[in-house]
């Protein structure tokens, strides 16, 4: 089951994770930023009502006064966002020259903090932040009078504040954040690298350029390398021993079956032609169960991952048919010099072996040998074959007549394609004959 991309899979916790950090991080320090901001305005405001407490005093009377102007001259210019007001129950609300015409709603609390603020309206509907405290001012004979004290500037101020940090905090947390991401995908890329080294060490071996992986890998994928290739050695070993049994029986064979050959050739001679026929039948099939077996035994388990260069191969065994051959015949031959088969070096040879030497038995004056589009075909000129009993020769192994061992031969070559898992099919050339198609399948 495909489980997708380990690499994609660890960029995408990696990014969840780095997401979830940069959020709760830049909430967490607005939120603080808006906390201490708020403390810092409480602070100033309750600055100025020490200064505005420290300008007040009560008449006789009981009238309350101011005695000096705000240190701060905005409490001077009207509607300049800093205000305050007296309220007394004796006499109207005294204000600041900032207020105009405006009056501030009082609602003063003695259990409030000294930093403790409320928003309120101001002039022109403005929002305000303000601090308010009710006291008692002592008058020059000794009268304890009640006051409330109110102290206001723009809520704006903050917002803005706000607004400007988290502007700049945003800003900030996408560039970490892609500096974030960017040393995730290097960190998984170099990280994963050595997955990528043992894949192309498994497909060289594979391709048989090495004989084991090596032992130049981190110490977390060590441990799956050594097994790995302990598990190759013994796959190796046990391919080994399986291609001498196979060598073994069919060497042992061959004695037993020559001397019942042999018997054969006695009984005919003593006039015992259908026993004779009937041990010559016997011996052919396990002739051709051997045989089959052994070439079985002797090619290669890589399913298409050697890579032999055609065009050598071909010219060479094409050399050898011509040595051989009792009768004069054109070979063509149309194949790329770069052109590569996917299999065995000595499953190639086998395989052209056995197609060729059918190729130049039957063929009449000609014999084509092309490598296309994947596809290697071996065709002649010959008498050809009824469908129906080209299908029944390469899966049975039968004899296309009672001398030869045609048969023989295209089954092997069929269980070299299954082998290497290529598509084999034999039907009618174009030459009038024999057509053998060899095609990788995609």
């Amino acid at each position: 089951m495909n489980q997708g991309s380990l690499q994609l899979r660890l960029l995408i916790i990696a990014v969840l994770i780095t997401s979830l950090g940069l959020v709760t991080f830049g909430a967490y320090t607005f939120l603080r930023f808006k906390h201490h901001a708020s403390q810092l305005i409480a602070q100033d405001l309750n600055n100025h009502f020490i200064d505005l407490l420290s300008s007040l005093e009560a008449r006789p009377d009981g009238k309350i006064t101011i005695t000096k102007k705000m240190n701060d001259s905005r409490f001077e210019l009207p509607t300049s966002g800093l205000y305050w007001q007296v309220n007394t129950t004796s006499q109207d609300p005294i204000r600041s020259r900032s207020l105009w015409d405006d009056t501030l709603t009082a609602n003063a609390s003695k259990n409030l903090l000294p930093t403790s603020t409320r928003e309120l309206q101001g002039p022109d509907g403005e929002q305000l932040i303000a601090l308010e405290r009710t006291v008692n001012i002592s008058s020059a004979n000794g009268v304890e009078i009640p006051i409330t004290v109110t102290i206001a500037t723009r809520s704006g101020n903050i917002t803005n504040a706000l607004a400007g940090f988290l502007r700049d905090i945003l800003f900030g947390l996408a560039g970490l954040s892609v500096l974030l991401m960017s040393g995730t995908y290097l960190q998984t890329k170099l990280g994963l690298s050595p997955l990528k080294t043992l894949r192309q060490a498994v497909e060289k071996f594979r391709s048989n350029e090495i004989k084991t992986l090596g032992e130049d890998f981190p110490r977390e994928v060590a441990p799956l390398v050594k097994e790995l290739n302990q598990v190759f050695e013994t796959r190796e070993k046990q391919l080994e021993r399986a291609r001498n049994r196979a060598g073994n029986l069919a060497h042992g064979l061959k004695t037993p079956l020559t001397v019942i050959t042999a018997i054969a050739s006695e009984l005919e001679q003593e006039g015992h032609v259908s026993r004779s026929e009937e041990i010559n039948s016997m011996t052919w099939q396990m002739r051709n169960l051997v045989e089959r077996e052994l070439a079985r035994a002797r090619a290669s388990s890589e399913h298409g991952s050697a890579k032999t260069l055609l065009l050598p191969v071909v010219s060479r065994v094409v050399k050898a048919m011509e040595k051989t051959s009792q009768k004069h015949l054109t070979w063509h031959v149309d194949i790329a010099e770069d052109a590569v088969l996917l299999m065995e070096a000595g499953d190639v040879i086998e395989l052209l072996g056995n197609l060729l030497d059918n190729a130049r038995r039957y063929a009449k004056s000609q014999v084509s040998v092309s490598y296309h589009y994947g596809t290697l075909a071996i065709e002649d000129d010959g008498p050809g074959v009824d469908p129906e009993k080209l299908n029944a020769v390469v899966k049975r192994g039968v004899r296309l007549d009672e001398k030869g061992s045609s048969g023989l031969g295209l089954a092997i070559i069929s269980d070299l394609a299954e082998n290497y898992e290529f598509d084999f099919t034999i039907e009618r050339s174009h030459l009038g004959g024999f057509a053998a198609k060899l095609k990788t399948v995609s």
